[in-house]
């Protein structure tokens, strides 16, 4: 279903992402977008994750291609917004499998 494409200083393809539930920041627009969409057209399942608005447009894009793809409104430089974030990601794609930050440092809510 996916075009495989290979990165040819590691070998690893783009269809390594069929099927994995992915977090990627700064989703809204630049960087963060394009990788929401192309993870999704490689068959990721992305959580999308932006303070912006925009951030249900990239959403949009990828369920209109016929990508998986859900939107989480947050910002990720605020621990508290990041830790509201896990229970909604750990209840819409468990587990997740990987993630990109394109906006500002991840901050990890501590246990």
């Amino acid at each position: 279903m996916h075009d495989e494409i290979e990165d040819e200083s590691t070998g690893a393809t783009a269809r390594e992402l069929e099927g994995k539930r992915l977090i990627i920041t700064g989703a809204a627009s630049g960087i963060g977008r394009a990788t929401s969409i192309m993870a999704a057209a490689a068959g990721a399942r992305v959580v999308a994750v932006d303070l912006a608005e925009a951030v249900e447009d990239t959403v949009a894009e990828i369920r209109r291609a016929g990508g998986e793809a859900v939107a989480q409104r947050a910002d990720v430089s605020d621990e508290a917004a990041v830790t509201e974030c896990a229970p909604y990601v750990n209840g819409q794609a468990v587990p997740v499998d990987g993630g990109l930050s394109a906006s500002h440092p991840w901050v990890y809510p501590r246990s």
